[in-house]
């Protein structure tokens, strides 16, 4: 621990004072009692009294030191059982008489929660120096694991190994000049801590011809981590993708010295969307910010929030901004308050207030975190819609629990100033009002596009804009199931190119984005689906298997497949989640959502035969007009959408392509002869008598399980597969005896 040793003249040796001695720097577990450590050279009498001001609202505690003797050349330990218990940053002014003479020391601490009850925060900590300026253990007790070093940082071999001993990640940061010489020089300890190092980020420069070989060069390193590429802003992204059409990309991260807007980063993810990058990784940091007062935390926070909004994975700070040399900084506090309370991961909208006021709403599940944001200036507050909502707790951004005001007529009235404060609640009328909302936003936003509507069938433009009018009203749920059943049209005109990506792909995410918010308003409503949830969960189990035992081709055309295939699995663990938390009728809309995702399988799977493979058209960035006026396409037609089948909620047949019907009609010819061979098929047993089947093209677990008359619970157990497991063809299946 660093302290300040201060000598007195008056005594024979000198005396000084510490904090939280039993800690590696002074931060106290807001279970802990504050710890002040006494040394002194000679023996010392000590009186006085300490002074507590909190940084956070500047309020201030008084206690009294009552005499005591500090033994000459030991460590006194004494415990100050009246200081402040909240979360935060303190200041202690210790005014002491030692040995009759006045003296007055200036220290700082955290008061914080154990890890064990904190969240890992998607933050990452930048250290630009050297390893005493990395405060790893500080970083490791608010959540955060994970530090970013500059690779030709000659504190590099050092830092990498304190990190490797807390359990760290690293991220190295290579630079564009002198890539190859900087990855050879540290190549060996890019092999000593290959297990640590998360990714390498690689500072993108079009002028260097090393950053399109960066890939290659990483890789001769023997570490197979992953890559990102550094961009100061959206249009850096743009010249980085039209340059490096064949880059692996699979992160990116904004940089620079001010903090981008949020809507930078949903520049960056509609740019990659169109290029076929669904799945990318954006990641935005800001090593040269440093906050200036208490409105800057709060307005870091804000920005947290709405990158995260914005589909952000990670967000980097300064890592002096938690610990330095001289201590604990106030980040600390903020960012143990934002572990503590952000356990809701999935943005569901934010509701928008008078006053400059607005409430994000992120959730997991039935679990809802609502994050309140005041205005620059104080004011009354707001009244959130909490009807029928269970276990709420009101905090302050440090966590501090705050009492939770009466409920009048199923609204909670909040005071807000400039602090933000942290709602935390189970179920509830909040989550539908704030998707619906969501819903009109979401549809507003995409008709304002005209060069993408006018591109569209006008039906669908009108059900988008019927649904933003009247996301709750009669007929919605005949809204929802025809609003899904344009995705395998949509997906099949993406892959054949009967539309431009800009217009299909804008499309298809408005779809799922809309419909993961009438998902919430169906819940509300309170209307059973016809087909049950696991119904509509093998149904697209086995669009997943069929896909599965079918799919071929290189990896980079099964790239979008691959992708969605992934969505369809995360939509039906959502769906299992939500079910699991009694709120069943959403479990269902998002099945739904997930089976028509699953019929998309087969189109984009199809889409590699005219796979586009020339150059990259000049990106467009979204909002600004393109150096040439576009020609508007034609609309083409869809997979008609008829009501009635909307209604009964049964699959609907998808419109058939030129080379479908051709393929439809082969398969058709072929099938007399199949059924024919199915019948001369001779059944393998093994010793025990048990029927060992062996897997063909196009069979997944659902189907044999049906074929023997087994359940696939059972089928998967007898041969150790999951419900995720790959079939692969001639693969040996056990069917057990009866």
């Amino acid at each position: 621990m660093i302290t300040a040793l201060l000598f007195c003249l008056s005594l024979s040796g000198a005396f000084d004072i510490s904090l939280a001695p039993d800690q590696p720097m002074p931060f106290i577990y807001v279970d802990d009692p504050l710890i002040i450590e006494f040394s002194s050279d000679a023996d010392a009498e000590v009186e006085g009294r300490l002074l507590f001001r909190a940084a956070a609202d500047g309020a201030e505690t008084e206690c009294r030191l009552d005499k005591m003797l500090v033994r000459g050349g030991t460590e006194y330990w004494y415990a100050v059982h009246n200081a402040p218990e909240n979360r935060g940053l303190f200041y202690l002014n210790a005014e002491l008489t030692v040995n009759g003479e006045a003296m007055q020391f200036e220290r700082r601490y955290c008061r914080i929660d154990r890890p064990a009850a904190l969240t890992s925060l998607p933050i990452y900590a930048h250290c630009g120096g050297e390893e005493n300026t990395c405060p790893v253990v500080a970083l490791r007790n608010v959540g955060i694991n994970t530090l970013r070093v500059e690779a030709n940082n000659a504190a590099l071999p050092a830092i990498a190994q304190r990190a490797a001993a807390e359990e760290v990640h690293l991220l190295l940061v290579v630079p564009a000049s002198g890539m190859a010489e900087t990855l050879e020089s540290i190549k060996p300890v890019v092999q000593s801590s290959c297990e640590h190092i998360l990714r390498f980020e690689v500072v993108y420069d079009p002028s260097k011809a090393e950053s399109a070989r960066a890939a290659e060069l990483i890789r001769e390193t023997g570490c197979p981590a992953g890559i990102s590429f550094v961009v100061n802003n959206a249009a850096a992204f743009a010249a980085l993708l039209g340059q490096n059409s064949t880059l692996p990309l699979r992160h990116v991260s904004l940089a620079g010295d001010v903090w981008p807007a949020a809507s930078e980063v949903r520049r960056i993810r509609q740019m990659a969307v169109l290029q076929g990058l669904e799945g990318l990784n954006i990641h935005v940091i800001c090593p040269a910010w440093h906050p200036k007062s208490q409105q800057s935390y709060a307005e870091f926070l804000q920005r947290f929030f709405e990158y995260k909004a914005e589909g952000a994975g990670s967000l980097g700070i300064n890592a002096a901004l938690i610990a330095d040399d001289m201590g604990t900084q106030e980040m600390m506090a903020w960012l143990n308050g934002l572990s503590l309370r952000c356990k809701a991961g999935t943005y569901v909208g934010t509701l928008a207030a008078k006053d400059g006021k607005s409430t994000m709403l992120f959730r997991t599940g039935a679990s809802w975190l609502a994050v309140i944001f005041g205005s620059e200036k104080q004011s009354a507050g707001l009244a959130l819609s909490v009807d029928g909502s269970l276990n709420l707790e009101l905090s302050d951004a440090f966590g501090n629990p705050l009492p939770v005001p009466e409920i009048k007529e199923g609204k909670l009235p909040l005071n807000t100033g400039t602090m933000p404060l942290y709602l935390t609640g189970d179920g509830g009328v909040i989550l539908g009002d704030v998707a619906l909302q969501q819903a009109a936003r979401l549809s507003s936003e995409f008709l304002a596009k005209k060069e993408i509507t006018d591109a569209l069938p006008p039906e669908f433009s009108q059900l988008v804009k019927t649904i933003g009018a009247e996301p709750k009203g009669a007929g919605c749920r005949l809204r929802f199931m025809e609003l899904l059943r344009y995705l395998p049209g949509l997906e099949e005109a993406l892959g054949f190119r009967t539309l431009p990506r800009q217009v299909v792909v804008p499309a298809l995410m408005l779809i799922v984005d809309l419909a993961r918010s009438l998902a919430v308003i169906e819940e509300d409503r309170a209307e059973l689906f016809v087909e049950p949830l696991p119904d509509i969960m093998s149904k697209t189990e086995e669009l997943q298997s069929l896909y599965l035992t079918a799919s071929s081709g290189s990896s980079r055309t099964r790239e979008r497949s691959d992708w969605i295939l992934s969505e369809v699995r995360r939509l039906l663990e959502e769906a299992e989640t939500l079910e699991k938390t009694g709120r069943k009728i959403e479990a269902t809309a998002v099945a739904q959502i997930a089976y028509w995702r699953a019929q998309c399988l087969k189109p984009a799977s199809q889409a590699e035969t005219v796979l586009d493979t020339g150059p990259l058209e000049p990106l467009v960035l979204p909002g600004e007009a393109p150096a040439e006026a576009a020609t508007v396409p034609v609309p083409v037609e869809l997979p008609p959408v008829k009501p009635e089948e909307a209604v009964k909620e049964q699959a609907a047949p998808q419109a058939e392509t030129p080379q479908k019907e051709e393929a439809a009609k082969a398969d058709k010819k072929a099938e007399p002869e199949k059924k024919e061979e199915a019948k001369e098929e001779k059944v393998e047993r093994n010793a025990a008598g048990d029927i060992v089947y062996s897997v063909k093209k196009g069979d997944n677990p659902y189907l044999i399980a049906q074929k023997y008359g087994v359940s696939l619970d059972d089928l998967l157990k007898w041969n150790k597969l999951t419900k995720k497991s790959r079939l692969s063809i001639g693969q040996k299946l056990i069917i057990k005896k009866k």
